[in-house]
């Protein structure tokens, strides 16, 4: 009815502009009448399933298997020829329910198999592409939510950059573990829903068995197995004889820090409260002024939790002991002292043996 009133409508116009009318809003009408009841079942439940994007290939396998149905439907006696026992099965039955009865199967497996294979993989997808001002970062969750992280200025050239990378990127043979970095107990938890591991950073050695716990209820709440999820973190670290000179580098990199409200929050939230009201004064009232000195507000406690600085053995000793506490796996960012790659030299050597 809605084809045929539209042709209507359509040679009507055609004939004389003013029949156009009538027939136009009969064609409306049942237009709207289609739409009514699409709208109508659209709402019911289990309605509608999404798959997500479904691959060419599995489009044309469902092309190949309509055809195939559509066949056997005109012509049943080859699917009972090309199997005797469904013809003594359906012995009886007259040819159209027969024919009608295959396609009808033969349709649902094909709508089943492509929602099947059109489902999320379960696995964590980090697609990077490069928009122009940097790279842009795509990120498409086990159960196919996406998050775009930096899109750049242009929302075009972002999707276009993105859709390209998509469609050239080639799965490696083994997926590389994913590393989530994290510091507040939200970011911590979805790391170990999420992850196979977590980046801690400035993480307070009094802090770091609350840090580890937290990543470990996530990944309880997600149903995964905690010990699957790798604990990892930057130590910042200085083998050196000259200590005053090593609490000065790890103070100074402290205080850049601590120039952010995020990690000021981050500090004041994991012990160092005083500390930062300290900082915040330097700063000024505002605690927006990059003016005064907040690196003297850092306490020693504060330095002690935060970095590791002494001799080869003192740094080795201070590894062992967060490894004790849950860092299983440590990285190692030197302090600059003096010559910077010297400094690093120094430190890494003295590690690796």
């Amino acid at each position: 009815a809605v084809l045929v009133s539209h042709a209507v409508a359509a040679f009507a116009g055609a004939a004389a502009g003013w029949l156009a009318v009538p027939f136009g809003w009969a064609a409306w009408l049942t237009s709207s009448y289609v739409i009514a009841v699409a709208d109508g079942l659209s709402r019911l439940p289990a309605a509608s399933i999404e798959t997500g994007e479904a691959s060419p290939y599995i489009a044309g396998i469902c092309c190949a298997i309509l055809a195939a149905a559509y066949v056997l439907s005109r012509r049943p006696a080859l699917l009972t020829r090309a199997a005797p026992d469904l013809k003594n099965a359906t012995h009886g039955l007259p040819g159209s329910s027969l024919k009608w009865g295959v396609a009808a199967a033969v349709i649902a497996a094909a709508v089943v198999w492509a929602v099947a294979l059109a489902m999320p993989d379960g696995r964590m997808h980090v697609i990077f592409a490069d928009v122009g001002q940097g790279d842009a970062t795509l990120i498409v969750t086990p159960n196919a939510r996406s998050v775009l992280v930096d899109g750049g200025p242009d929302r075009e050239t972002a999707i276009i950059r993105m859709e390209r990378a998509l469609r050239e990127s080639t799965a490696p043979v083994e997926p590389p573990p994913l590393y989530l970095a994290a510091l507040g107990p939200r970011m911590l938890k979805m790391a170990g829903a999420l992850a196979d591991g977590v980046l801690l950073s400035w993480t307070a050695s009094s802090y770091l068995k609350r840090a580890v716990e937290l990543v470990r209820e996530g990944a309880e709440s997600a149903g995964r197995d905690p010990s699957d999820v790798a604990i990892s973190g930057y130590v910042r670290m200085a083998v050196t004889d000259n200590l005053d000179a090593g609490r000065e580098s790890l103070r100074q990199q402290m205080s850049h820090y601590t120039g952010s409200s995020f990690y000021r929050n981050f500090f004041r939230n994991t012990g160092f409260a005083n500390e930062m009201h300290g900082v915040e004064t330097a700063m000024g009232t505002s605690a927006t002024s990059a003016a005064g000195d907040s690196a003297s507000a850092i306490s020693a406690r504060m330095e002690q939790e935060l970095g590791i600085v002494g001799d080869a053995e003192e740094c080795r000793a201070g590894l062992e002991g967060l490894r004790a506490l849950g860092l299983e796996k440590p990285v190692v960012a030197p302090l600059p002292l003096g010559d910077i790659e010297e400094s690093y030299r120094i430190t890494m050597t003295a590690l690796a043996t």
